[in-house]
């Protein structure tokens, strides 16, 4: 399913291997996408997600690895970053472009700040926790690659914590 309900706001269905949503690959700017898992992604006047709120589940979705290798190629990626999700896939996030940014490859993989952040994630769907989050990436250049990421989640009914996390090797 991929309606576009007026120009700025677009109901969707995430892709699949072998049938990926191109409308997802290119954003337009100032719009909102709603996924059908109620995911919500907003774009700024560039076209870029600067903000993402979604009620995670422990459900996984096909990664793109096209999209992963060239996200923010020759717009802003550096050599030591990759593709990342901002909802990963363990939770259903996209494979498209909205949902993969360039991030640094240490700060999201396994001993980084946003792994660490999924991780805990998971562990709190898996003890039947709700999980909150709001995520907004911040950015400074005119590229695709975020500088840091403003990150509010909500595990339970515990207090919401807010934490920036810069888009580095050690996320600080």
């Amino acid at each position: 399913m991929q309606v576009k309900i007026d120009g700025k706001y677009f109901d969707l269905k995430a892709g699949q291997k072998g049938a990926w949503n191109k409308l997802e690959n290119k954003p337009e700017a100032n719009s909102i996408y709603k996924f059908d898992n109620g995911y919500t992604y907003k774009t700024n006047a560039n076209g870029r997600v600067n903000n993402v709120e979604a009620n995670l589940k422990l459900e996984t979705n096909d990664r793109n690895k096209y999209q992963q290798t060239n996200s923010g190629k020759n717009n802003g990626r550096l050599p030591d970053d990759h593709g990342g999700h901002l909802i990963a896939s363990m939770f259903k996030g996209p494979g498209e472009g909205i949902n993969i940014v360039p991030m640094d490859k240490t700060f999201n993989g396994s001993s980084g700040k946003w792994y660490q952040l999924e991780t805990d994630w998971k562990k709190a769907l898996e003890n039947k926790q709700s999980v909150k989050v709001n995520i907004q990436p911040v950015y400074s250049a005119p590229g695709k690659r975020p500088d840091s990421f403003i990150v509010t989640h909500q595990i339970g009914s515990a207090d919401p914590i807010r934490q920036t996390l810069k888009n580095t090797a050690t996320g600080k």
